[in-house]
């Protein structure tokens, strides 16, 4: 990204374009940093599922370990994060045996309209999908506990229907 440079304007118009490269430049970067803590949440999430200590999170963002598991390690926000990261690694491993490339939430969709899932089934899972998107981005949801219980329970049938669907071949 560009560095600002301050430039003094010389008319009401030259101001007024002044302005438009200020707002356009501050706009740009609370963009990047918003994406920027979105990855380092996701990061962190993704550490945790993988059994990374909190110790060890904490040390790589230069915070105490408390400091990071109060930040990260809402109850509500990771088990939403582990039940879809358990439906996206199926979800990934029949897009690969498919040729498919699309979003997870696309090749839901896909399998519903062929009959694989039921209609019900996808649009548990696509809620699963926004609230764990929800949860990584930081969007203010009103996600309860028992929301995010009922959509975590939705991951365990959805999870051994995708695994029949992956070995559909060898399942008779």
């Amino acid at each position: 990204m560009p560095k600002y440079e301050t430039v003094l304007p010389v008319s009401p118009e030259d101001a007024v374009v002044h302005l438009r490269s200020a707002v356009t430049t501050l706009v740009s970067v609370e963009q990047a940093r918003s994406d920027a803590i979105a990855a380092v949440r996701e990061a962190v999430m993704a550490a945790r599922v993988m059994k990374v200590p909190w110790d060890a999170i904490g040390k790589e963002l230069g915070v105490s370990r408390q400091a990071v598991s109060e930040r990260f390690g809402g109850d509500v926000r990771m088990q939403l994060v582990t039940a879809w990261h358990s439906v996206e690694l199926l979800l990934a491993k029949i897009a690969l045996a498919r040729g498919y490339q699309g979003q997870p939430k696309e090749l839901l969709e896909q399998l519903s309209r062929e009959g694989a899932i039921s209609a019900d089934v996808c649009t548990d899972a696509l809620r699963l999908y926004r609230a764990r998107s929800e949860a990584v981005h930081g969007v203010n949801s009103q996600i309860t506990a028992e929301d995010a219980d009922r959509l975590t329970d939705v991951a365990i049938p959805l999870n051994g229907i995708l695994w029949l669907l992956q070995h559909g071949d060898t399942i008779r």
